[in-house]
């Protein structure tokens, strides 16, 4: 009887221990999974200027688009949409990965502020972001064509002949990039 009772105990440990194993097992298994970064992409550094300037517009239309879908399903704009909005701009901005990506994020608000007539937070916002030169070329060519475009409609020549003047020379810099040989057939 008590071998009996013996080779039972020892079994339903055996089981025990098996379905403990199993769990445990499983556990580290998606742990490990969480916790591995994923490798989808290559740091922002090592990305080639069309690369970075993809990534880069995606990211802000994806803000873009979340700050604006309720402002989009009414058709008009009011004073709620536009805290609504910059509450997400704001919180998009606060859990970037990095300060370029915050700054990619404030250039989508800037064009936001931009589409309502909000020129003084656009000067306010841009100041810092268009002088960011770890963003692409792009970004920061609309970045200067937003500021001089604020500028323009607060009256403020010399701001706007500074980011109209840093506009040209981004957009000149950018050409040197794609057209290393001058960009014409002779």
């Amino acid at each position: 009887w008590l071998l009996i009772f013996s080779c039972g105990l020892v079994g339903v440990a055996l089981v025990i221990g098996l379905i403990w194993w199993i769990i445990v097992s499983i556990w580290i298994i998606v742990s490990i999974n969480e916790s591995a970064p994923t490798v989808d992409e290559k740091p922002y550094e090592e990305m080639s200027e069309s690369e970075q300037t993809e990534r880069n517009v995606n990211i802000g239309q994806e803000v873009y688009e979340a700050a604006t879908k309720d402002a989009q399903n009414t058709g008009e704009s009011n004073e709620s949409d536009k805290a609504a909005a910059a509450e997400v701009f704001q919180q998009a901005a606060n859990s970037a990965q990095n300060t370029t990506e915050a700054n990619v994020i404030r250039v989508s608000q800037m064009r936001y502020l931009l589409e309502n007539g909000e020129y003084s937070d656009i000067l306010e916002i841009g100041q810092s972001v268009c002088e960011d030169t770890s963003l692409d070329l792009v970004t920061r060519i609309s970045c200067a064509n937003i500021m001089a475009l604020a500028a323009h409609e607060k009256d403020d020549q010399t701001l706007y002949e500074y980011y109209n003047g840093l506009q040209e020379q981004l957009i000149d810099e950018k050409i040197r990039l794609e057209y290393p040989e001058g960009g014409q057939d002779e």
